[in-house]
Protein backbone atom coordinates (compact mmCIF):
# COMPACT_ATOMS: atom_id res chain seq x y z
CA UNK A 1 0.00 0.00 0.00
CA UNK A 2 1.15 3.26 -1.16
CA UNK A 3 2.17 4.99 1.97
CA UNK A 4 1.12 9.09 2.21
CA UNK A 5 3.04 12.10 2.95
CA UNK A 6 3.04 12.92 6.74
CA UNK A 7 4.17 16.95 8.12
CA UNK A 8 5.32 17.00 11.28
CA UNK A 9 4.45 20.38 12.83
CA UNK A 10 5.76 21.89 15.70
CA UNK A 11 5.11 24.95 17.76
CA UNK A 12 8.04 26.45 19.52
CA UNK A 13 8.70 29.67 21.89
CA UNK A 14 11.78 29.73 24.12
CA UNK A 15 11.58 26.04 24.06
CA UNK A 16 15.92 25.87 23.07
CA UNK A 17 16.05 23.40 26.00
CA UNK A 18 13.18 21.13 25.03
CA UNK A 19 14.31 20.73 21.01
CA UNK A 20 16.93 18.06 21.05
CA UNK A 21 14.85 15.07 22.66
CA UNK A 22 11.78 16.28 20.73
CA UNK A 23 13.60 16.57 17.43
CA UNK A 24 15.59 13.26 17.67
CA UNK A 25 12.59 11.28 18.36
CA UNK A 26 10.59 12.51 14.76
CA UNK A 27 14.32 11.96 12.79
CA UNK A 28 14.04 8.62 14.94
CA UNK A 29 10.74 7.63 13.54
CA UNK A 30 10.13 4.06 11.86
CA UNK A 31 7.89 5.64 9.50
CA UNK A 32 9.99 5.91 5.71
CA UNK A 33 12.04 9.12 5.82
CA UNK A 34 10.83 10.15 2.33
CA UNK A 35 7.67 9.96 3.91
CA UNK A 36 8.05 12.81 6.13
CA UNK A 37 8.45 16.37 6.34
CA UNK A 38 9.45 18.21 9.70
CA UNK A 39 8.32 21.88 9.97
CA UNK A 40 9.26 23.95 13.48
CA UNK A 41 7.16 27.20 13.39
CA UNK A 42 9.20 29.36 16.29
CA UNK A 43 7.01 32.54 17.74
CA UNK A 44 9.98 35.00 17.89
CA UNK A 45 11.89 32.98 20.75
CA UNK A 46 14.48 34.99 22.22
CA UNK A 47 16.68 32.12 23.47
CA UNK A 48 18.32 30.64 20.57
CA UNK A 49 16.06 28.30 19.65
CA UNK A 50 16.52 29.42 15.90
CA UNK A 51 20.53 29.31 15.84
CA UNK A 52 20.28 25.80 17.88
CA UNK A 53 17.90 24.70 14.80
CA UNK A 54 19.70 25.63 11.89
CA UNK A 55 22.68 24.86 13.65
CA UNK A 56 22.13 20.98 14.60
CA UNK A 57 18.63 20.06 12.49
CA UNK A 58 18.90 21.15 8.91
CA UNK A 59 16.51 19.29 7.47
CA UNK A 60 14.04 20.54 9.74
CA UNK A 61 11.69 23.54 8.07
CA UNK A 62 12.33 26.23 9.67
CA UNK A 63 9.85 29.21 10.12
CA UNK A 64 10.55 31.87 11.78
CA UNK A 65 7.68 34.21 13.25
CA UNK A 66 8.05 38.21 13.64
CA UNK A 67 5.47 37.65 16.65
CA UNK A 68 4.39 35.10 19.14
CA UNK A 69 1.25 33.89 17.35
CA UNK A 70 0.23 31.09 19.88
CA UNK A 71 -0.48 27.71 19.38
CA UNK A 72 -3.64 27.65 17.16
CA UNK A 73 -2.69 30.30 14.86
CA UNK A 74 0.69 28.77 13.93
CA UNK A 75 -0.29 25.41 13.83
CA UNK A 76 -2.59 26.73 11.30
CA UNK A 77 -0.07 28.50 9.21
CA UNK A 78 2.31 24.89 9.24
CA UNK A 79 -1.10 23.57 8.17
CA UNK A 80 -1.09 25.34 4.93
CA UNK A 81 2.40 25.19 3.92
CA UNK A 82 2.95 21.68 4.54
CA UNK A 83 3.15 18.90 1.84
CA UNK A 84 1.58 16.14 3.11
CA UNK A 85 -1.61 14.12 3.15
CA UNK A 86 -1.82 14.24 6.59
CA UNK A 87 -0.63 16.73 9.09
CA UNK A 88 1.11 15.17 12.70
CA UNK A 89 1.37 17.21 15.82
CA UNK A 90 3.61 17.11 18.79
CA UNK A 91 4.17 19.53 21.52
CA UNK A 92 7.73 20.92 21.59
CA UNK A 93 8.29 19.56 25.74
CA UNK A 94 7.83 16.22 23.78
CA UNK A 95 9.30 13.26 22.18
CA UNK A 96 7.96 10.69 20.37
CA UNK A 97 8.05 7.12 20.56
CA UNK A 98 9.81 5.36 17.10
CA UNK A 99 6.57 4.32 15.88
CA UNK A 100 4.64 7.00 17.02
CA UNK A 101 3.64 7.82 13.12
CA UNK A 102 3.17 4.50 11.91
CA UNK A 103 0.72 3.57 14.91
CA UNK A 104 -1.42 6.89 13.70
CA UNK A 105 -0.78 6.45 10.21
CA UNK A 106 -1.97 2.83 10.57
CA UNK A 107 -5.07 3.21 12.63
CA UNK A 108 -6.19 6.51 10.16
CA UNK A 109 -5.95 4.13 6.81
CA UNK A 110 -7.73 1.04 8.72
CA UNK A 111 -10.70 3.28 9.82
CA UNK A 112 -10.85 5.77 6.82
CA UNK A 113 -14.53 4.17 5.40
CA UNK A 114 -15.76 4.66 8.86
CA UNK A 115 -15.60 8.51 8.48
CA UNK A 116 -12.20 8.43 10.98
CA UNK A 117 -10.06 11.66 9.80
CA UNK A 118 -8.26 12.30 13.02
CA UNK A 119 -6.48 9.82 15.74
CA UNK A 120 -5.00 11.09 18.69
CA UNK A 121 -2.20 9.65 20.44
CA UNK A 122 -1.36 8.16 24.22
CA UNK A 123 0.18 10.85 25.86
CA UNK A 124 2.36 9.76 29.36
CA UNK A 125 4.89 11.64 31.37
CA UNK A 126 8.71 12.24 30.78
CA UNK A 127 9.61 9.01 32.26
CA UNK A 128 6.50 7.03 30.63
CA UNK A 129 5.19 5.88 34.21
CA UNK A 130 2.28 8.06 34.66
CA UNK A 131 -0.49 8.92 32.35
CA UNK A 132 -1.10 12.29 30.82
CA UNK A 133 -3.49 12.06 27.87
CA UNK A 134 -5.60 8.82 27.11
CA UNK A 135 -8.90 10.50 27.14
CA UNK A 136 -9.94 14.03 26.87
CA UNK A 137 -13.81 14.74 27.96
CA UNK A 138 -15.22 18.47 28.93
CA UNK A 139 -17.53 19.70 30.98
CA UNK A 140 -21.02 20.93 29.68
CA UNK A 141 -19.46 24.83 30.19
CA UNK A 142 -16.38 23.82 28.26
CA UNK A 143 -13.30 23.23 29.98
CA UNK A 144 -11.24 20.22 28.88
CA UNK A 145 -10.65 17.31 31.52
CA UNK A 146 -7.84 15.26 31.27
CA UNK A 147 -9.30 11.47 32.51
CA UNK A 148 -7.37 9.26 34.46
CA UNK A 149 -4.78 11.93 34.14
CA UNK A 150 -1.40 11.03 36.50
CA UNK A 151 -2.61 7.60 37.01
CA UNK A 152 0.23 4.97 36.52
CA UNK A 153 0.72 3.62 33.25
CA UNK A 154 0.28 -0.16 34.61
CA UNK A 155 -3.47 0.56 35.86
CA UNK A 156 -5.49 0.92 33.27
CA UNK A 157 -5.51 -1.11 30.18
CA UNK A 158 -6.54 1.00 27.47
CA UNK A 159 -8.28 -0.02 24.11
CA UNK A 160 -8.73 2.27 21.10
CA UNK A 161 -11.91 4.11 21.08
CA UNK A 162 -13.84 7.15 20.17
CA UNK A 163 -12.86 10.28 21.94
CA UNK A 164 -14.33 14.03 21.61
CA UNK A 165 -11.46 15.22 20.92
CA UNK A 166 -7.45 14.43 20.24
CA UNK A 167 -4.86 16.43 21.91
CA UNK A 168 -3.71 18.97 20.08
CA UNK A 169 0.07 17.78 21.81
CA UNK A 170 -0.03 14.29 20.45
CA UNK A 171 -2.44 14.35 16.82
CA UNK A 172 -2.91 12.83 13.35
CA UNK A 173 -5.15 15.02 10.85
CA UNK A 174 -6.28 14.89 7.33
CA UNK A 175 -4.85 18.05 6.40
CA UNK A 176 -6.98 18.65 3.54
CA UNK A 177 -10.52 18.12 6.00
CA UNK A 178 -8.22 19.94 8.98
CA UNK A 179 -8.29 23.20 6.39
CA UNK A 180 -11.53 22.46 4.90
CA UNK A 181 -13.33 22.42 8.54
CA UNK A 182 -11.10 25.81 9.27
CA UNK A 183 -8.59 24.42 11.11
CA UNK A 184 -7.99 25.27 15.11
CA UNK A 185 -9.79 28.85 15.66
CA UNK A 186 -7.34 31.74 15.41
CA UNK A 187 -8.72 33.45 18.12
CA UNK A 188 -7.84 31.10 20.54
CA UNK A 189 -4.21 31.74 21.04
CA UNK A 190 -3.75 28.55 22.78
CA UNK A 191 -5.66 26.00 25.50
CA UNK A 192 -8.85 24.25 24.19
CA UNK A 193 -8.49 24.81 20.63
CA UNK A 194 -8.21 20.92 20.43
CA UNK A 195 -11.78 20.44 22.18
CA UNK A 196 -13.11 22.75 19.77
CA UNK A 197 -11.84 21.06 16.80
CA UNK A 198 -13.00 17.97 18.21
CA UNK A 199 -15.87 19.25 18.40
CA UNK A 200 -17.04 20.19 15.65
CA UNK A 201 -15.52 17.06 13.43
CA UNK A 202 -18.36 15.11 15.07
CA UNK A 203 -20.72 18.03 13.90
CA UNK A 204 -19.15 18.52 10.74
CA UNK A 205 -20.04 14.04 10.25
CA UNK A 206 -16.32 13.55 11.19
CA UNK A 207 -15.52 10.85 13.79
CA UNK A 208 -11.91 10.85 16.31
CA UNK A 209 -10.36 7.57 17.61
CA UNK A 210 -7.68 7.21 20.10
CA UNK A 211 -4.87 5.03 18.98
CA UNK A 212 -3.27 3.51 22.66
CA UNK A 213 -0.41 2.15 20.41
CA UNK A 214 0.71 5.35 19.00
CA UNK A 215 2.72 7.03 22.33
CA UNK A 216 4.19 10.19 22.79
CA UNK A 217 6.24 11.03 25.89
CA UNK A 218 5.10 14.74 27.73
CA UNK A 219 6.90 17.34 30.24
CA UNK A 220 3.39 18.53 31.20
CA UNK A 221 2.75 21.89 31.05
CA UNK A 222 6.61 22.04 30.19
CA UNK A 223 5.17 25.55 28.21
CA UNK A 224 2.64 26.70 30.43
CA UNK A 225 4.57 26.90 33.60
CA UNK A 226 6.86 29.57 32.30
CA UNK A 227 3.47 32.17 31.72
CA UNK A 228 1.65 33.96 34.38
CA UNK A 229 -1.28 31.96 36.25
CA UNK A 230 -3.78 34.90 35.18
CA UNK A 231 -2.98 35.32 31.78
CA UNK A 232 -3.19 31.03 31.34
CA UNK A 233 -6.65 31.12 33.23
CA UNK A 234 -8.40 34.16 30.88
CA UNK A 235 -7.20 32.16 27.96
CA UNK A 236 -9.08 28.75 29.47
CA UNK A 237 -12.44 30.66 30.53
CA UNK A 238 -12.55 32.63 27.36
CA UNK A 239 -11.80 29.87 25.16
CA UNK A 240 -14.40 27.39 26.73
CA UNK A 241 -16.77 30.04 26.72
CA UNK A 242 -16.47 30.45 22.86
CA UNK A 243 -16.18 26.69 22.43
CA UNK A 244 -19.66 26.29 23.99
CA UNK A 245 -21.07 29.16 22.08
CA UNK A 246 -20.34 27.82 18.94
CA UNK A 247 -20.59 24.25 19.03
CA UNK A 248 -23.81 23.46 20.84
CA UNK A 249 -27.12 23.51 18.77
CA UNK A 250 -29.89 26.35 19.35
CA UNK A 251 -32.28 24.20 21.77
CA UNK A 252 -29.69 23.62 24.07
CA UNK A 253 -26.97 26.65 24.02
CA UNK A 254 -30.03 28.25 25.44
CA UNK A 255 -30.34 26.31 28.45
CA UNK A 256 -26.44 25.94 28.59
CA UNK A 257 -25.43 30.11 28.01
CA UNK A 258 -27.12 31.10 31.62
CA UNK A 259 -25.88 28.11 34.08
CA UNK A 260 -22.29 28.87 32.42
CA UNK A 261 -22.24 32.94 32.60
CA UNK A 262 -23.83 32.14 36.16
CA UNK A 263 -20.86 29.80 37.04
CA UNK A 264 -18.41 31.36 35.55
CA UNK A 265 -19.31 34.91 37.68
CA UNK A 266 -19.13 32.25 41.03
CA UNK A 267 -15.97 31.25 40.19
CA UNK A 268 -13.83 35.16 39.85
CA UNK A 269 -16.41 35.59 42.88
CA UNK A 270 -14.64 32.78 45.01
CA UNK A 271 -10.81 33.42 43.51
CA UNK A 272 -11.77 37.20 45.11
CA UNK A 273 -11.20 35.53 48.77
CA UNK A 274 -13.27 37.51 50.16
CA UNK A 275 -10.80 41.06 49.68
CA UNK A 276 -14.63 41.82 47.94
CA UNK A 277 -16.89 41.27 50.73
CA UNK A 278 -20.65 42.22 49.71
CA UNK A 279 -21.31 43.80 53.05
CA UNK A 280 -18.54 46.70 51.17
CA UNK A 281 -21.67 47.08 48.69
CA UNK A 282 -24.53 47.02 50.98
CA UNK A 283 -26.50 50.38 51.81
CA UNK A 284 -27.37 49.50 55.00
CA UNK A 285 -23.01 50.01 55.93
CA UNK A 286 -22.64 53.28 54.62
CA UNK A 287 -20.93 55.69 57.43
CA UNK A 288 -19.88 52.42 59.23
CA UNK A 289 -16.39 51.81 57.20
CA UNK A 290 -13.81 54.28 55.99
CA UNK A 291 -13.88 54.07 52.19
CA UNK A 292 -11.21 55.63 50.13
CA UNK A 293 -13.53 53.79 47.08
CA UNK A 294 -10.87 51.21 46.64
CA UNK A 295 -10.43 47.51 46.60
CA UNK A 296 -7.58 45.18 45.55
CA UNK A 297 -8.34 42.76 43.62
CA UNK A 298 -6.48 39.34 42.63
CA UNK A 299 -5.50 39.30 38.81
CA UNK A 300 -6.38 35.73 38.52
CA UNK A 301 -10.25 36.88 39.82
CA UNK A 302 -10.21 39.48 37.33
CA UNK A 303 -9.15 37.02 34.83
CA UNK A 304 -13.05 35.34 34.37
CA UNK A 305 -14.48 38.82 33.82
CA UNK A 306 -11.80 39.78 31.53
CA UNK A 307 -12.27 36.31 29.51
CA UNK A 308 -16.11 37.15 29.35
CA UNK A 309 -15.23 40.81 28.07
CA UNK A 310 -13.32 39.23 24.91
CA UNK A 311 -16.01 37.80 24.02
CA UNK A 312 -18.01 40.67 24.14
CA UNK A 313 -15.38 42.55 22.12
CA UNK A 314 -15.90 40.09 19.09
CA UNK A 315 -19.56 38.63 19.83
CA UNK A 316 -20.70 39.53 16.39
CA UNK A 317 -17.38 37.80 14.63
CA UNK A 318 -18.16 34.54 17.06
CA UNK A 319 -22.36 34.39 15.87
CA UNK A 320 -20.95 34.09 12.34
CA UNK A 321 -18.61 31.19 13.47
CA UNK A 322 -21.79 30.01 14.78
CA UNK A 323 -24.09 30.67 12.13
CA UNK A 324 -21.18 28.92 9.59
CA UNK A 325 -20.97 26.27 11.80
CA UNK A 326 -24.22 25.18 12.28
CA UNK A 327 -25.44 25.63 8.88
CA UNK A 328 -22.77 22.47 8.08
CA UNK A 329 -24.29 20.38 10.43
CA UNK A 330 -24.32 16.92 9.85
CA UNK A 331 -24.78 15.05 13.19
CA UNK A 332 -26.85 16.04 16.30
CA UNK A 333 -26.14 16.93 20.21
CA UNK A 334 -27.55 13.83 21.39
CA UNK A 335 -24.74 12.10 19.24
CA UNK A 336 -22.18 14.02 20.75
CA UNK A 337 -23.31 15.12 24.24
CA UNK A 338 -22.16 11.05 25.67
CA UNK A 339 -18.83 11.79 24.47
CA UNK A 340 -18.51 15.02 26.66
CA UNK A 341 -17.66 11.66 29.36
CA UNK A 342 -17.54 14.22 32.34
CA UNK A 343 -20.39 16.88 31.48
CA UNK A 344 -20.88 17.47 35.25
CA UNK A 345 -16.85 17.98 36.66
CA UNK A 346 -16.57 21.16 38.48
CA UNK A 347 -13.87 24.01 37.53
CA UNK A 348 -13.30 25.12 41.16
CA UNK A 349 -12.71 22.92 44.44
CA UNK A 350 -15.19 24.36 46.75
CA UNK A 351 -18.03 23.32 48.47
CA UNK A 352 -20.11 26.27 47.87
CA UNK A 353 -19.55 25.91 44.15
CA UNK A 354 -20.14 22.25 43.57
CA UNK A 355 -23.83 23.01 45.42
CA UNK A 356 -24.56 26.23 43.21
CA UNK A 357 -23.65 23.88 40.31
CA UNK A 358 -25.70 21.70 41.02
CA UNK A 359 -28.42 23.69 42.10
CA UNK A 360 -28.37 25.64 38.28
CA UNK A 361 -28.11 22.21 35.96
CA UNK A 362 -31.14 21.31 38.00
CA UNK A 363 -32.89 24.64 37.59
CA UNK A 364 -32.02 24.98 33.76
CA UNK A 365 -32.46 21.10 33.23
CA UNK A 366 -29.11 20.89 32.19
CA UNK A 367 -28.41 17.45 33.53
CA UNK A 368 -31.61 16.01 31.86
CA UNK A 369 -29.37 16.58 28.16
CA UNK A 370 -26.68 14.41 29.22
CA UNK A 371 -28.19 11.55 31.57
CA UNK A 372 -32.16 11.91 30.42
CA UNK A 373 -32.49 8.27 31.70
CA UNK A 374 -30.79 8.03 34.82
CA UNK A 375 -32.56 8.55 37.63
CA UNK A 376 -30.51 6.88 40.33
CA UNK A 377 -27.82 8.72 42.56
CA UNK A 378 -25.08 6.24 43.77
CA UNK A 379 -22.24 8.08 46.10
CA UNK A 380 -18.90 5.38 45.64
CA UNK A 381 -16.68 6.68 49.14
CA UNK A 382 -12.96 4.58 48.89
CA UNK A 383 -10.96 4.47 51.37
CA UNK A 384 -8.07 4.64 49.10
CA UNK A 385 -6.62 7.69 47.36
CA UNK A 386 -7.65 7.27 43.66
CA UNK A 387 -4.54 8.92 42.35
CA UNK A 388 -2.18 6.51 43.86
CA UNK A 389 -1.71 3.01 42.27
CA UNK A 390 -4.99 1.87 41.43
CA UNK A 391 -5.35 -1.69 43.74
CA UNK A 392 -7.64 -3.06 45.96
CA UNK A 393 -10.11 -0.93 47.32
CA UNK A 394 -9.05 2.15 44.91
CA UNK A 395 -9.28 -0.17 41.90
CA UNK A 396 -12.80 -1.57 42.81
CA UNK A 397 -14.37 2.05 43.56
CA UNK A 398 -13.09 3.00 39.98
CA UNK A 399 -14.73 0.07 38.19
CA UNK A 400 -17.51 0.09 40.00
CA UNK A 401 -18.17 3.87 38.87
CA UNK A 402 -17.44 2.82 35.15
CA UNK A 403 -20.03 0.08 35.21
CA UNK A 404 -22.76 1.95 37.12
CA UNK A 405 -22.10 5.14 35.15
CA UNK A 406 -24.31 4.38 32.20
CA UNK A 407 -27.05 3.84 34.09
CA UNK A 408 -27.22 6.48 37.49
CA UNK A 409 -25.56 9.34 38.26
CA UNK A 410 -22.19 8.48 39.98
Amino acid sequence: MNQPLVSIIVVNFNGKHHLEACLKSLLHQTYPTEKLEIILLDNNSHDGSREFITQYFPSVRLIHNQTNRGFASAVNQGATIASGDYIALINNDAYADPQWIAMLVSTMQTHREQNVVCVGAKMLDWYGKKIDFIEGGINFYGHGVQIFAHVPVESLDIKQHEILFACGGAMLIDRKVFLDVGGFDDDYFAYFEDVDLGWRLWVFGYRVLFEPQAIIYHRHHGTANRMYYHQVHMLSERNALLTILKNYDDTHLQRILPTSLFLLIERSLLDMDYTAHRRLFDLREKGQHHDDGMITIPKVALSKLMAVGDVLDQFGHVWEKRQTIQAQRKRPDADILPLFKRPMDVSHLSATYAWLQSTLTDAFEVRSMFQPNRITRVLIVSSDALYENLAGVGMRAVEMARHLAPYCHV
